[in-house]
Parts: C-alpha cells; structure tokens; sequence
C-alpha cells in the first residue's frame, strides 16, 4: 500500500464548514508515525467518550482510557501495524486531530476493503476533518485494490450514521457486537461503484 501514502502526504485547504470555523484552518493529511502515539490516544479517548455517551453504559465507557488507548496505539508500531492496515492522521498546527485506519475487510462475503475507525477530536468536529479522513481512506483501499470498501457504525450512533449517508454510503448489513458485557446493534456501509471526491488531494471547486 505504499503508492497511495505517498499521494495522501501532502498540505491541503479545509473548507469553513462550520459557522464561526477558522477560515484558515489547514489540515495535513499523512501516515501516522510512532511518534503520534499520543495525540492518537488523545482523539481516541475524547472522540470514543463524545461519541458513544448514551449509548455504550458508562463503565464499558471508562475502559476506553489514556493508558489502554496508549498502550494500543503503542502495540499497534511495536508489532508492525501499517504493514496490515493503512493508519492516518489529520494534523493541524502539528497537532493530532483526527485518524482513520483501513485495511483488508473483516466480512470478505460484503467488500475487499474496510475502514475499521475514524475518529475526530471532538472540538474540531463539523469542520470537515472527517469527510476529509473517509476519502483518504476509501481512496487508498481503492488504490490498494480494497474495493469495494465498507464501514461498520453503531446502530445508534445516529449522528454517525447520518455523515455515512451524507457521503453516499450505502446500507447493506446489520449485525451484533459486545462492548464489555452490552451486546449492541451495528450497521455496514458499502461503498461501491462511487467513491467521494478525493479532497483530502484536491478540494472541491465549490469550496476552493
């Protein structure tokens, strides 16, 4: 997969998505390093918390923690993690913002390609960070030869759901999953003969 990496590491203007959003807010689109470990588990904590209150019980909430989160990503670089899946970064001011990690799919039987997590830190959400992070990803499973590529989201993860759909993705599988001892509901999202505009490379005209 080390065409498409090096295509993703480049400089690119985010679009004012938000009202009141930096007009000048510029994210970097790049493979993670070992070095990122930390502001990965910063997203992943703050992101998992905001994302999931509601929905996942609070005491399967509080094993998502710095320590396990570091410890994870940590693990994810001592044993090779990017020689299996493609995990990126989106990085403002040299700070960790938002990840995506992709690779082969865990249900062969629905795509080739999965997008296993992509999270946004929470204050830099609406801002277009996570449309940008799912196009870097389904573009590099793409070029990988990972199509057609899904997304697995909690089924009442509604605000999750309804960005998934806003980028065309669609329907196609629902199944069960535990988070320490609560079964839950989840959905798949398929990607097919379409894939967003890649503006994680070049941004869209109406937003330019």
């Amino acid at each position: 997969m080390k065409g498409p990496l090096r295509a993703l590491d480049r400089t690119n203007n985010e679009p004012n998505a938000r009202a009141g959003a930096r007009a000048d807010l510029t994210v970097r689109i790049r493979r993670a390093r070992p070095g990122d470990v930390d502001g990965l588990a910063r997203v992943h904590v703050a992101s998992w918390c905001e994302a999931y209150a509601g929905i996942i019980e609070p005491e399967n909430l509080e094993r998502t923690n710095m320590r396990r989160s570091l410890g994870r990503f940590q693990g994810y670089f001592w044993r090779g993690g990017q020689q299996r899946s493609l995990l990126l970064v989106a990085e403002l001011d040299g700070e960790i913002i938002g990840y995506v990690n992709a690779g082969v799919s865990t249900r062969r039987d629905l795509a080739r390609g999965e997008v296993y997590e992509l999270y946004v830190a929470p204050q830099h959400q609406g801002r277009g960070v996570g449309r940008k992070l799912l196009c870097a990803g389904l573009w590099a499973l793409a070029t990988a030869k990972r199509a057609p590529a899904l997304i697995w989201v909690l089924a009442d993860n509604h605000r999750a759901r309804r960005f998934y759909e806003s980028m065309r993705g669609k329907l196609v599988a629902r199944a069960q999953t535990r988070v320490g001892e609560q079964e839950l509901a989840k959905v798949a999202y398929l990607w097919t003969d379409y894939l967003p505009w890649p503006e994680h490379l070049v941004p869209r005209k109406a937003d330019a």
